[in-house]
């Protein structure tokens, strides 16, 4: 079970884990771990870092244009831990296909799981995905949504 309710600051529940983000710095405090995100333009480092305690956890990177659109997630040596691609396929570091997301009516169905309020796959599929932690998957859907809202206001 997963909510995010988009705002300042970003609410999550993920896993039975309640989050409060800050999204302009991303930041969030869970017990004694500090997480931050911060985001680079240029080459290899392109995205969005994910830190816990200083330590890069993640690097989250959008694929906004043409047939790539979707979402990459690194690990912090830059191996690929999922690749979303703009279909919604959802593949591991060797490019086999995990599951599939299929975007419906408000809603985008992952395997079992539905997430409702949506037709985003990237979000949905990083709201659910369980190879990573809730810190982390909350992180990156509210980072995404902020990153959305900003845009429509331009």
């Amino acid at each position: 079970m997963a909510r995010i309710v988009a705002g300042h600051p970003c609410r999550a529940e993920i896993e039975g884990e309640e989050l409060l983000i800050g999204t302009e710095p991303l930041v969030m405090q869970v017990g004694n771990s500090r997480w931050s995100g911060v985001t680079s333009d240029s080459g290899s480092d392109a995205g969005t870092t994910l830190r816990r305690d200083g330590q890069p956890m993640v690097r989250i990177r959008e694929l906004e244009t043409g047939p790539e659109a979707g979402v990459d997630v690194f690990d912090p040596r830059g191996s690929v831990i999922l690749h979303v691609s703009g279909d919604g396929a959802v593949a591991n570091a060797h490019g086999e296909i995990l599951r599939r997301a299929q975007p419906e009516r408000a809603q985008v169905k992952i395997g079992d799981s539905v997430v409702v309020g949506t037709t985003d796959v990237a979000l949905a599929v990083l709201m659910t995905a369980p190879e990573l932690v809730p810190e982390v998957r909350g992180l990156a859907a509210c980072q995404r949504l902020f990153i959305r809202e900003q845009a429509t206001r331009k």
